[in-house]
């Protein structure tokens, strides 16, 4: 079971993880080299990916955290990676919910959503929305 728990310290660092994150963003050549060929999959098996994307992370109770600023063809992104420790397992709705507020993720504009295996047997949930 996985308990997401955080206070004003981990508040703060996440305001300073995503404030670093904008000050650099990955360029979208730097994108475009690290996508993967078939962008219409939900879920990206490890060998579907040549390298992973540059991230700041962050663990929050045993929710593992990856943030970025992305450069995409329709404009400056966010993107969000969500896991836990369980092999197999996969963070839940409500916990992810609560990490893109923290995030700060604008509920009234829905984010592209995808799964992807990072490690073997260990998969995270990817949101991606336009700033």
């Amino acid at each position: 079971m996985s308990v997401l728990i955080w206070d004003d310290e981990i508040l703060a660092a996440v305001k300073t993880l995503v404030a670093e994150a904008h000050t650099k963003p990955l360029v979208l050549s730097e994108v475009r080299r690290l996508a993967v060929p078939d962008q219409n999959k939900f879920e990206l098996a490890l060998e579907d990916r040549k390298e992973l994307p540059p991230t700041k992370q962050i663990v929050i109770g045993s929710y593992h955290c990856a943030y970025s600023c992305e450069e995409h063809p329709g404009g400056l992104c966010r993107h969000l990676s969500v896991s836990v420790s369980t092999p197999g397992k996969l963070p839940n709705v409500p916990a992810v919910t609560q990490l893109m507020d923290m995030f700060g993720f604008d509920r009234k504009i829905k984010p592209t959503i995808w799964l992807e295996e990072f490690e073997p047997g260990h998969k995270a949930v990817n949101l991606l929305q336009l700033l």
